[in-house]
Order: C-alpha cells, then sequence, then structure tokens
C-alpha cells in the first residue's frame, strides 16, 4: 500500500534533504512517520473490532444483553442496557492503556537520572491523554450505571433530585466516583511531571484507579468476598501493566531505537510475571466464586470462563514465541518486523480478552445451593472457632497481600543481584532484615493472626504491633531506598523529598493515626472493608518505615539527625503505643458494636451467655488483654533499639577518639 505524503511533508523533507546527511535522516524519519500513521490506523481499527466483536458475541451466548421485559418492571430499555458494556470497555480500554504508558515511562525506559528521558515525558503526556478519556467513560458509565438501577430512560434520569443520594447508596456509584477523581488528578498531574519520582507516584495511583470497579462487581457477592476481591485485584493490575505496556512499546517505543531493546529486555520479564500472576489469580477467583467446579461446562457463564482461559493461554503461546525469537532479534540490532508483527496480533487477541473480560463481568453466573453465614457476610471469609494454636496453624489466602510481598521479595534481590554483577557487595544483614520484615507480614496478614485480627480485639492488637513496630523496623534497617537508588545508577535528590525526612513530620505521620484509627469510625470500617483494610495496613506500614527510617539511618536522609536527635525521636515514639495501651485498659470498648453483631462469643473470654451486659464484659476483658499485649510488646522492642542504638553510637564514639 502506498501512503500519501502531504505538500508540506514533501517540502520539509526536500528542505531537510538538501542540508546534507543530518537533513536526509530527518527526511527518512518524516517519511517512516508519515507511512506510520495509516498502518497505525489499519491497525487501531482492527484491534477495536477484535474487542467489539468478542463483546457482543460473548453477550449473546452468556444472556448478557437486554432482558425479556416483565410486566410492570420498569427497565432502561435497550438504549442503556448494551451502552453500559460498551462504555465499560471503552473504560477499560483507557484504564489500561494509561497504566501501560506510565509504567513504559517508569519501568520499561532505562532512567539516567532523577529527571525523565525525553520519551519517556512524551509517554507520561500520552498517559494523561489517556487517563482524561478513563476520567469521561467513568462519567458517562457512572450515569448508565444509574439508570440501570433505577429503570429508567437517561431522559428521565435527568429530572430526578435525588441522583446524589442513589450515587452513594450503591458500591457501583461510589466506584465510579472514586475513578473520575483518580482519573482526574492523573491526567492533570501527567501535564506537569518530568521528574522519574512524580511518574510512579502517579503509576501508583493509576493502578489503584483500577480497583474500584472490580471492587463492585461480581467478586463482591462470592461467598468468599475478599479471596474473590484480591485475586480479581491482582488479575486486573497484571492484565493492564502487560496489555498497556506491550502498547505503549508499539505506540511509542517503537521508533526510540537507543531505548528499544532495554524495554523489551525489562518488559519480558515484567511480562511473564504478569502472565503467571493473571493465570493464577484468575484460577483462585473461579474456585472462590463456583464452588462446584462442574459448573465450568454445564453453565453458559463456566463456558465463557473457559474461553477467557483459551485466550490466556494463546497469549502465552505469543510470549513463549518472543522470548525465544523477536526480542532476541531486537536486541542483537538485526530487525524489528518479526515483533512488531507478532506484537501487533498479540494486542488484537489481548483486546478480545479484554472484550470477554467485560461480557463475563455483565453475565450473570450461576446461583450457588450453598448458604453463605452471616459473619462471611460481614468479614468477607468464613471464620471457625479459635481452637488451640489456631492463630498460627490457620490459614487465611490473600492473593493480592502474598503477591505484593513476593514482588516486593524479588525486587530487593533483583537489585542485590545487580550490584554484585557490578562488582559491589551488599550486607547480608541487610538482606536478612528485609526478609524477616515481609516474613512478619506474611504471618500477620495470612495466617491465623490476619483472620482473627479482624474479629478478635486482643489479636488484633498483635497485629497492629506487627505492622506498626516490628515489620517497618526491620524493613527500615535493610535500606531498601539506598539499594533502589545504587542498582539503578540514580543520584541521591538535591532537596527533593526533604520536608519527609524532617523528625517531626515522621513522629507526626507515626502518632497522628493511632488514635485517629482507633477511637473514630476508621476502625469498624476497616474491619468490615476488605479496600479500608489494606489501605489501612499500608498506611500504618508506610508511617512506621518513615519513622523508623529517621531513627536508624539506614537510609541517610538528606539532612542527618545525628545521634542524640534520632535517641529522643525513638523515646517520643514509645509513648504513643503506651498511652494507647492505658486508654484501652479503662475506655469504652472499640468497636463494640461490630464485634456484637458478629456474635463471635468464643472469641472472648467468658462471652457466652449472660445478655448482653455479659458480652460486653466480656469484649471489655477481651481489649485488655489486646492492650496488655500491644502496651507490653510495644515497650519491650522499642526499650531493646533504644539500648541497641545507644551501644552502637558509644562505640562509634571510641573509635573516632581512637
Amino acid at each position: 500500500m502506498v501512503s500519501k505524503i502531504s505538500p508540506a511533508e514533501r517540502r520539509a523533507g526536500d528542505r531537510a534533504a538538501d542540508e546534507g546527511p543530518d537533513g536526509a535522516r530527518v527526511a527518512a524519519a518524516a517519511a517512516r512517520a508519515a507511512g506510520t500513521r495509516p498502518r497505525l490506523a489499519l491497525w487501531a481499527a482492527v484491534t477495536a473490532a477484535c474487542a467489539a466483536g468478542v463483546l457482543v458475541a460473548a453477550l449473546l451466548f452468556g444472556q448478557g444483553g437486554p432482558p425479556r421485559g416483565i410486566v410492570d418492571l420498569p427497565t432502561a430499555g435497550p438504549l442503556v442496557t448494551w451502552s453500559l458494556p460498551v462504555v465499560r470497555l471503552l473504560l477499560t480500554t483507557c484504564g489500561v492503556m494509561a497504566v501501560g504508558t506510565l509504567l513504559a515511562a517508569v519501568v520499561l525506559v532505562p532512567a539516567r537520572s532523577v529527571r525523565l528521558a525525553p520519551v519517556a515525558v512524551r509517554c507520561v503526556r500520552a498517559a494523561g491523554r489517556w487517563a482524561l478519556g478513563w476520567a469521561g467513560c467513568a462519567v458517562l458509565l457512572h450515569v448508565l450505571t444509574l439508570a440501570d438501577i433505577v429503570g429508567v430512560p437517561l431522559t428521565e434520569l435527568a429530572e430526578r433530585q435525588d441522583l446524589v443520594e442513589l450515587t452513594a447508596s450503591f458500591a457501583q456509584g461510589r466506584a465510579m466516583v472514586l475513578v473520575e477523581l483518580l482519573a482526574t488528578a492523573i491526567a492533570l498531574g501527567c501535564r506537569y511531571v518530568s521528574r522519574l519520582r512524580g511518574a510512579a507516584v502517579l503509576l501508583a495511583a493509576a493502578l489503584v484507579a483500577l480497583v474500584p470497579p472490580l471492587y463492585a462487581g461480581h467478586s463482591a457477592s462470592a461467598a468468599d468476598h475478599d479471596l474473590a476481591v484480591s485475586s480479581m485485584m491482582v488479575h486486573g493490575m497484571g492484565v493492564a501493566a502487560w496489555a498497556g505496556g506491550l502498547a505503549a512499546i508499539l505506540l511509542h517505543l517503537r521508533d526510540a531505537r537507543d531505548v528499544l531493546p532495554a524495554a523489551l529486555t525489562r518488559f519480558s520479564a515484567l511480562a511473564l510475571g504478569c502472565f503467571a500472576a493473571a493465570g493464577a489469580s484468575g484460577a483462585v477467583n473461579i474456585v472462590a466464586r463456583l464452588e462446584d467446579l462442574t459448573l465450568l461446562v454445564t453453565s453458559r457463564y463456566g463456558l465463557l470462563v473457559i474461553a477467557k482461559v483459551v485466550l490466556l493461554a494463546a497469549l502465552g503461546g505469543f510470549g513463549l514465541l518472543h522470548r525465544r525469537r523477536t526480542i532476541a532479534a531486537v536486541v542483537a540490532g538485526r530487525t524489528r518486523r518479526p515483533f512488531l508483527r507478532l506484537a501487533t496480533g498479540e494486542l488484537a487477541v489481548m483486546a478480545g480478552t479484554l472484550g470477554l473480560a467485560v461480557a463475563l463481568s455483565r453475565t450473570p453466573p450461576p446461583a450457588e445451593d450453598a448458604e453463605t453465614s452471616w459473619i462471611a457476610l460481614q468479614v468477607g471469609y468464613h471464620v471457625p472457632p479459635l481452637q488451640g494454636a489456631g492463630l498460627l496453624t490457620e490459614v487465611r489466602p490473600d492473593l493480592f497481600i502474598l503477591v505484593t510481598l513476593a514482588g516486593a521479595g524479588l525486587l530487593y534481590a533483583a537489585g542485590v543481584r545487580r550490584l554484585r554483577r557490578r562488582g559491589t557487595g551488599w550486607p547480608v544483614r541487610r538482606a536478612l532484615r528485609w526478609y524477616a520484615g515481609l516474613g512478619v507480614l506474611a504471618v500477620a496478614l495470612l495466617s491465623g493472626v490476619g483472620a482473627y485480627g479482624r474479629v478478635m480485639f486482643s489479636v488484633h492488637a498483635v497485629q497492629f504491633l506487627a505492622i506498626t513496630v516490628v515489620a517497618p523496623l526491620l524493613l527500615a534497617g535493610a535500606a531498601p531506598i539506598t539499594l533502589g537508588r545504587s542498582a539503578l545508577g540514580l543520584p541521591r535528590p538535591e532537596g527533593a523529598g526533604r520536608w519527609l525526612t524532617h523528625p517531626a513530620v515522621g513522629f507526626l505521620a507515626y502518632a497522628l493515626p493511632v488514635p485517629l484509627f482507633h477511637f473514630t469510625g476508621w476502625f469498624v470500617l476497616a474491619q468490615w472493608s476488605y479496600a479500608v483494610h489494606v489501605a489501612t495496613v499500608a498506611v500504618f506500614l508506610c508511617a512506621g518505615f518513615l519513622y523508623f527510617r529517621l531513627v536508624l539511618e539506614a537510609d541517610p536522609p538528606a539532612v542527618p539527625l545525628g545521634a542524640g536527635n534520632r535517641l529522643r525521636l525513638l523515646i517520643a515514639g514509645l509513648p504513643v503505643h503506651l498511652l494507647l495501651a492505658a486508654a484501652l485498659m479503662d475506655g469504652p470498648v472499640v468497636g463494640e458494636g461490630w464485634y456484637l453483631q458478629l456474635g463471635l462469643m468464643w472469641a472472648s473470654p467468658g462471652g457466652a451467655g449472660g445478655g448482653r451486659a455479659a458480652e460486653t464484659l466480656a469484649l471489655a476483658a477481651d481489649q485488655r488483654v489486646g492492650a496488655v499485649l500491644g502496651g507490653t510488646g510495644a515497650a519491650l522492642i522499642f526499650l531493646a533499639v533504644l539500648v541497641l542504638l545507644w551501644l552502637r553510637d558509644r562505640k562509634g564514639r571510641r573509635s573516632a577518639e581512637h
């Protein structure tokens, strides 16, 4: 096919050719760009057709289209019903592309300084445009969802006065509001960000923005709510990074010959991890939502799931061909054409997979005969009676947390390996601290401590101690920031983020959330909602890491605090836990209504029988046990760290004197 070049482009090419070899290269680049545009348009049209075709076919097969009319039952009409999956597909596409282009800027393009390379900046600006479309699709989907829930056409929906109340009362409405806000913030941020740290923050925000629609989907009604939601979070993020990263390479990095080989090498490793995460999370989600696996072959929903598995296997085949043939050819500098051809076909299959996923979200899963207990409906998982050593032997599966911890371990190992390849050593004791901290988090969140921490205050106190003191202390001592900068060859930023290393900021970030969490509605919300629970863990873990990073100075801050200031900062943190323990000993029962509605009186000593007054007394006794455990444990750990720091500083002074 012969592409047409405009007269202006031809004149610019002629002028560049007259200027010599450099001008000839510019002219050749302009000609290639002009010839690439129609190919990109054709490729985009084919990809969109694959996604739309699979979406419509799957909706018709799974009966996810307009339902048959029922007498006297209001409906929004076929326009709204068919528009919902189409807009949902557009929303998913924009979200995937925003994540992928930001991933290309932060991860795939090699960073040589704290400022982004020009090609990475272009990726960030493109991500802003995708995020703007993401926000627009979220607004449109928000309106369509309200019309579908209320059962009125769009023309009648505009006449209602209770749209705000409707949005707040439905999970889908609240999810869309969060996506609208986050996507708009990402679009605004992408217009100004030109540094690696800012782009990384935007990437994290984009990954978070993927979660609300998953949290409000079919997984929310599964018998094991938390397991289904966590698996969908891993699945959604993995697919977004995989498909979006590949699309970003084709759109923005294909002509960057100095960047493409390194970007493909990094993407190959990332895609392998995403493929494994998507496959494992999909399998876990199926088990969590279909207790009877024979429904996979006896229901339309199950057959669509099998079709998605087949497409995932085909994508795995594409990845295998890339790893064995096409990427090696690009890295060796031979040719890009095999990679580009195979990648365009792979992306078309990915688009069909996204269309099938959207159709599955609109297809009703088969009804289950088993009844979900009241406790499982409230907590999100089944809670058996605590017996014997159940805190250690019980397993609370959470795929999102498991993948996060595994990823943190792999990234740390990759950093150490890169330093050793350069001939630079890394202290073994720091690596041991990192993996010990991850192990503490695994016990606190994935064992019986994690399972019973949301239904027993005494167990919650142990979990809280692990998340706010033990784990951040070990992780901060592993110096991960220094390792990351050394492995990537990044210089220490001059003055950037200096306020984060101020001792007052570190102390307030560590101290203020503790009373706010325990003595406001935040506590009950974190026990009831899986998303808030995970966010709460992240807040306290990050605050603890920031605080103990200043205390230990394993990662040197911009302005060193000095031995005396670090000891005083450590001493100031201990009363936070002691005052909390004192308030819990004599104060009202925290989360009393939550624990009473669960009815797990076996969780409190002496709680069986005796009416509400006896149950409240039992809860107060369990809270006192938690206060003793938390206060005593924190005091012992803080005192031990205080002694170790004093001995280390004393040893340093003696060495300096001699």
